[in-house]
Order: C-alpha cells, then structure tokens, then sequence
C-alpha cells in the first residue's frame, strides 16, 4: 500500500511539473513607428503571455538586432523588462543615419516562443540631434 501511494504521488508530481515545465510561453511583438528621425528612436515591445521568471529584471536578457537592409551599421541592443510581472520587454534603437533598417529579436526569454520577431523601420530626414545637428 505505502509503495503505491508513493508511485502514485510520484507521477503526479512527475505530471504536474511537466505540464508546468513544458508549458511555453507566447509572445508577440509591436513597433510603435514605421519611420523615425535620424538620431530618434524607434522602440519595439515583447509581449510575453505567461512569464515565468523569478525576478525579470535580472533574470531575463532580450536582445534586439537592428542593420541597414543592406547589412550595414549593424548594432545588437540589449532590451529591458517594463513591468513588475515580466509581461512586457522593450528594446529600442537609435538610427545613426537616414535609410532602410530591418530588426530582429534574437533572445527570448526562456521558455518562450514567438513569431514575426523582425520587421522594418525607416529613418528618415537630417539628424535631430547628434554631433551634426548644427
């Protein structure tokens, strides 16, 4: 009797961490802007459906890789936790120079899945600040 009360506690705990485990998280992403002025920034959000961090201001690293369409000027940009919860990541990004930029998340948090982690964003204009600026 005492060895299966012990079989049956163990697959149930056995089912219970593995429906916890296994159970991924979704996220979805959102651009702000299409198009931004050199030296503005263009912020792009994660939206994470079921975190699961302990603390995602340390725990969590989410990093973002924007370039020109032509693979120029390529920066990878560290991202950061905006809530308490662990529910919304933000990355953002400062074009340098006018032109045709596509970005990618390449760091989700653990656990995590999602789909269309890139897009396009346009600078456009003379700087608005920055060295330049005059």
């Amino acid at each position: 009797m005492k060895t299966r009360l012990s079989v049956h506690l163990g697959l149930f705990l056995l089912a219970l961490m593995s429906s916890t485990a296994w159970a991924a998280s979704n996220v979805s992403f959102s651009q702000a802007v299409e198009t931004v002025d050199a030296y503005d920034y263009v912020e792009v959000t994660l939206n994470v459906d079921k975190p699961d961090a302990r603390n995602p201001f340390l725990d969590v690293a989410v990093t973002g890789s924007f370039s020109k369409t032509d693979g120029s000027e390529r920066k990878t940009v560290e991202g950061f936790c905006d809530s308490g919860d662990g529910t919304v990541f933000r990355i953002r990004f400062t074009p340098a120079s006018p032109g045709d930029y596509t970005w990618s998340v390449g760091n989700l948090p653990t656990g995590c899945r999602g789909d269309n982690a890139h897009g396009r964003v346009q600078g456009i204009g003379r700087p608005t600040q920055g060295p330049d600026s005059g």
